[in-house]
């Protein structure tokens, strides 16, 4: 493809996942943000929840200075809380909706442009219609809170494995069709695909991509295990890319960017977000892992015509 990657899109970094050390102390996520910020090769950085609210503005004024994107992803917190937007007991969806709502405040506040969530456990296939609803009725909640403060709600698609998140979206091809009810009043509601949960979903870069293209907003790459149950990284783990016993690599990588082109995500008109996901596993260093996601790239980048 002509050019670098960084004339066709402006490409970020999950921040907890290639630093997951980022929460030891202060000091070290100020220091790993400005190693993001710094870095010519990103426009734009995802962070987890910062509780602090003098680190909230530490790292605003940070990413402000170096006219770096901001995204806040609340999938950890949802997880890591055992919250559910697709709860069927009303009081625990209510938990899972204010604590997101809670999130899009601090993100407005660090001039962020967007908050991620991701679905509730999936709750086998007689109750998810009904999780759906509960889901949907989230999901237009959280996008009018966003809305009032200038921000966009972005649903990321995992995996129904055990060995993976065992979310209820989920596939695609339903995805788009809570996707489709809820832009209907809220246009800036959009799917994140990631090419590490397309291999635990089943699906190809070309059938995902091609189904979410019109609710398409964001996207992130990385990697997963998913047929060495005894690897350390077995399931949705993100380690580096083209490890013997993973799914993607170089040529994933390619056609993944591809499809995207193809269906006019990615184009040069209007540079598109599109972030990395990878996480640093045994002796590697967040060093490690990010060179091996640029060098991953660039050879990506030779593939595409």
């Amino acid at each position: 493809m002509k050019g670098k990657p960084q004339d066709w899109m402006r490409l970020g970094l999950v921040h907890p996942m290639a630093f997951p050390d980022w929460a030891v102390n202060r000091d070290r996520l100020i220091e790993t943000v400005v190693a993001v910020c710094d870095d010519p090769w990103f426009g734009l950085i995802e962070l987890g929840r910062i509780e602090d609210a003098e680190s909230r503005k530490a790292v605003a004024a940070i990413c402000s200075g170096t006219n770096t994107g901001i995204l806040i992803g609340a999938q950890a917190a949802l997880l890591a809380n055992k919250l559910d937007l697709n709860s069927a007991d009303e009081s625990q969806r209510q938990k899972a909706v204010e604590l997101v709502k809670s999130m899009i405040t601090e993100a407005a506040d660090m001039q962020a442009s967007a908050v991620i969530v991701l679905s509730g456990p999936d709750p086998g296939e007689k109750q998810r219609a009904s999780a759906y609803q509960a889901l949907t009725k989230s999901l237009c909640e959280l996008s009018e809170c966003a809305e009032a403060r200038g921000l966009s709600l972005l649903l990321e698609t995992f995996d129904r494995l055990p060995i993976g998140k065992k979310r209820l979206t989920g596939p695609t091809g339903e995805a788009i069709e809570i996707a489709a009810k809820v832009s209907e009043k809220h246009p800036s509601f959009g799917l994140l695909l990631d090419l590490s949960h397309l291999p635990l979903l089943g699906e190809s870069s070309e059938s995902a991509i091609s189904l979410a293209a019109p609710f398409l907003k964001h996207v992130h790459a990385g990697n997963c295990v998913m047929q060495h149950p005894d690897h350390p990284t077995y399931g949705d783990n993100h380690p580096i890319f083209s490890i013997p016993e993973g799914e993607n690599g170089a040529p994933e990588l390619a056609e993944f960017i591809r499809c995207q082109k193809q269906m006019g995500y990615i184009n040069e008109e209007k540079p598109c977000t599109f972030s990395f996901e990878i996480k640093p596993f045994g002796n590697q260093t967040s060093a490690d892992v990010i060179g091996n996601m640029k060098q991953t790239l660039a050879s990506a980048w030779d593939m595409i015509d």
